[in-house]
Formats: C-alpha cells, structure tokens, sequence
C-alpha cells in the first residue's frame, strides 16, 4: 500500500513511522529534530509552494506535506485497516 502526500508524490506505507502536524514543530525537541534532520538534507518538500501542514518521518526521510496531519493520518490508519482486512 501507498500513502499519498500530496501532488504527485506517493510513499510506501510501511516505511511510516508517524505523520505530525507541523504545528508540533513549536516544542523543542521537534525543532531540534528538525533542524538536525534538514542539515542532514533527509527533507524532502511535497508542499511545493503551499505552506507545509505536516510532516511525515519515514526510515530515512522527512516529507514536508501541505495536507492537514489528520488527514495524512486518517490515510495511514485506513492502509493499515486494509493490510488485515
């Protein structure tokens, strides 16, 4: 299965760890891991000129999304409803 973040950009759902809204990016530890993950270039923006509303961690990247975290969310529980159904 595939999540879908957004234009034309689709990841494999398995390699999700977890999909966030970008306003958590306020606490300090997420600015941190952020920061540390974007000098390492691991982001990738699928936002393209839209604000980002999300970001979604994977094995060895962050997507920056302009959909909404909840939805992105809603996406990944309805794959992962899927996979046992």
């Amino acid at each position: 299965m595939f999540l879908h973040l957004g234009g034309d950009f689709i990841i494999p759902s398995d390699q999700v760890i977890g999909v966030f809204d970008i306003k958590t990016a306020k606490a300090v530890s997420t600015r941190e891991f952020l920061k540390q993950t974007h000098s390492r270039n691991m982001h990738v923006n699928v936002a393209n000129d839209q604000i980002p509303k999300a970001f979604v961690v994977t094995n060895d990247k962050i997507y920056l999304s302009a959909i909404a975290g909840a939805t992105l969310r809603r996406r990944s529980n309805f794959l992962s409803k899927a996979k046992f159904t």
